[in-house]
This record gives C-alpha cells, structure tokens and sequence, in this order.
C-alpha cells in the first residue's frame, strides 16, 4: 500500500502583490510524532526589499533553496525521516541513483572542453586556471572523487572564502570564478547531472575598479622625444596601442594583411581577439604616417608587423615578453613608476579621445566595446568625468 507524501512544497505567499504587505514562504512537513501536516514559514530577506521584483526575486530564491533541501533528504524535524513513500522516488532520488558513479573532477574537465571551444585562447588560459583552483580545493576536502550532486551551496562558499582568505585574491577574481563555475554546473544541469545548479545561491561581491593610471601630457613628450629616435619599433608598438586600442597581446598578432593603408583600417582577426570577434578599426593619421614610412608593401602579407628580434616586419611574431621587459628598463631611466604600463597607453588614448568630444557610439566601435553601457563603465574606469565641463561653460547668475 502506497504510503502518504510527507511534504508539501515551498510556496510563496505575495500579500495579494502587495509590496508593503508581510511576505514569506510556506512549505508543510508531516509531524513524526502526530502524523499530521506541519506548516513552516520563512521570512529571510523580503524585509529589506524596496520593490515587488525584488521581493519576487527572493520569494523564487527562497523556494528554490527550501525545495532542494526538502528533496535531498533534510528534515525540519530533523529526525532524518524520509521525505516521499517507497512507491514514489523523488527525482532527486532518481538522479543520485543514476549519476553517483560520475566523478566530480572528471565531470568538470570534460565540461571545460565544451566551454573553450567557443572562446579565444587567453580565455581558455584562465578558464583552466580557475577550475584548476577549484579542483585542487576539492581533492583538499577529499570530494573530488564525489558525484556533482552532493556539490552543496556550502562547499561553493567555503571555496569562495577559500579564494579571498588563503589564495588572497581579490573582489574582480573572486566574482570571476564564480561565474565561470556557475557556467560549468549549469552545464551539468543541462546533462542532468544535478537538479540545481549550487552556485546560484552564491553572491557576488560588490567590486570598486581603481582608476587606470593616464599618461599625462609632459610623460607622453617625454616617450615621443626619447623613445621615437632611439626604439623605433617600441614606439611604433606604443602608437598602435594608443591610437587603435588594440590590446598589446593582439598587436603582436598583427600581420600585414590586416593592415589597410589605403582604407586607413586595422583588422583584428577572431582567431587572436579577445572577445573572438573579428572586427575592423581606424587608423588615425598619426599613425597612419608611421606605417607609411615602414614600406609594408615590400613585405610577404603574411609576415607580422613585429616580427623576432624587433626589428621591423618578419615571418615570426615577437616574443610575448619582449615589449614588455624592454619597456621596463627604458621606464625606469625615463623616471616613470611601474604602475606606468604599455597597457595603459590604450586607457591614455581612450581618456584623450573621449575628452575630444567624440560621439560615444565611434568611440565605442573603436574600442571593440560590445554596448555603450560597457563603454560607459570603462570610462568611468578612466576616470573620464561628463562635469569636468562645468566648471568654465557654467553660465554666471
């Protein structure tokens, strides 16, 4: 004979859609002792809600958090009775049956093949590094070797607080590897390796970027006197960054067949971009004499525009490093700090050219950004403030 279900699922009660009414979520549980349906309620978080879709937002969070603890075994009781009739698995019984063999590390690494398979390969790089972190922490725990499904919102926290207290990484990184393993276990939902994904119950941090530190005005004389006669090349590499805003991983990549000098354009290929996106931008005149100068037309197409040894164009592309460790030594003579970056010639280009009075929408193209609110972030990043212009044009009482 089929026994009686002993739960009642998480429901949320709404006050009618009333926001300042009292709203909670309710879920009923059979008293061991007298047999008869319990109802309990939870008010967790509405309180501070402002708006109804705030409240809504929780009231699903709340149901979702309680369904699952109700299906995976726990009791409000605690009596560890169980939860549905012998006649009636749960699907949460269903999937634990199915799917405990599997192994959480081989689980994951076989996920992270699908994820890099659509991104560039300096994603791939950190997309690794960040399930390499989480794996290591796992086989500390010794539940590595465990089925996804016993994965719980505790373990992701405990990794979270792992990441911030003993890796002693910051707000940006923390809130990154949360979202990339939020997209591994989503996957695995999707396989039906697990009912929910536990990493949904986990926050981001609130992250406050720093400044990007500007060249400024007499720095940038500084580089264009001393550097433009001694390191040529250098300084070419410094101009395509400042005007372009091609990040200077992708600049190395550059071969001659992505330049066009007749069309004053510079094409940064989906195979070597960061965001895997083949996309054109312009060459302003500046720079555009420069190349001018070099007779790129004597040269194979395929050859890169910095090529080994940093010379001028050749067959191979320079090294990673090379810029970046000759930049260093000739930095420090110049008497710049080493917060003064080759990168932060593209913020400095960025900064001088929204300050210009450029429509937003080209200097949007031009930084490959994939929306104007992205833009908007990044030049708030800069430092780039909408009121400096108030203080002259301010019309007198």
């Amino acid at each position: 004979m089929e026994r009686e279900k002993l739960i009642i699922l998480p429901k949320l009660h709404d006050c009618g859609g009333k926001c300042n009414g009292e709203w909670f979520i309710f879920y009923s549980f059979r008293d061991p002792v007298s047999a008869k349906m319990r109802r309990f309620k939870e008010y967790e978080g509405f309180k501070d809600c402002k708006s109804l879709d705030e409240k809504y937002a929780v009231g699903k969070k709340l149901c979702t958090k309680f369904k699952r603890k109700l299906l995976g075994g726990w009791n409000p009781f605690d009596n560890g009775s169980e939860i549905f009739s012998d006649s009636k698995k749960s699907e949460y019984d269903e999937i634990v049956k199915r799917n405990s063999k599997y192994r959480l590390d081989k689980q994951c690494n076989e996920i992270i093949e699908i994820l890099i398979s659509a991104v560039a390969p300096a994603t791939q790089k950190t997309y690794r590094r960040y399930l390499q972190n989480f794996l290591l922490w796992t086989e500390q725990k010794e539940i590595n070797h465990r089925s996804p499904i016993f994965i719980t919102d505790k373990h992701c926290n405990d990794f979270l607080v792992y990441l911030s207290e003993a890796k002693k990484l910051g707000v940006k990184q923390r809130n990154e590897h949360l979202s990339f393993l939020k997209k591994v276990f989503n996957e695995l939902r999707y396989r039906k390796f697990i009912i929910e994904n536990p990493w949904d119950f986990c926050k981001k941090m609130r992250h406050v970027p720093k400044i990007a530190r500007i060249y400024k005005e007499h720095q940038r004389k500084i580089v264009t006197e001393k550097i433009s006669q001694k390191h040529p090349i250098l300084f070419l590499y410094i101009t395509m960054i400042y005007y372009t805003f091609i990040r200077p991983n992708e600049v190395r990549f550059l071969q001659l067949k992505n330049i066009d000098i007749d069309r004053g354009q510079i094409t940064v290929t989906g195979e070597t971009a960061k965001n895997s996106k083949t996309q054109t931008v312009a060459m302003p005149y500046q720079l555009w004499e420069l190349l001018i100068k070099m007779k790129l037309h004597e040269y194979p197409e395929d050859y890169y525009l910095f090529g080994i040894g940093g010379t001028g164009p050749g067959a191979e592309q320079i090294g990673k490093n090379y810029f970046n460790k000759k930049w260093a030594k000739i930095r420090e003579t110049l008497g710049f700090t080493k917060e003064y970056k080759l990168y932060n010639f593209k913020h400095t280009g960025a900064y001088m050219l929204a300050k210009s009075g450029v429509n937003i929408k080209t200097l949007q193209l031009q930084l490959r950004h994939s929306s104007l609110d992205m833009v908007n972030t990044y030049l708030q990043s800069l430092g780039v403030n909408e009121l400096d212009n108030l203080i002259y044009e301010f019309p007198s009482m």
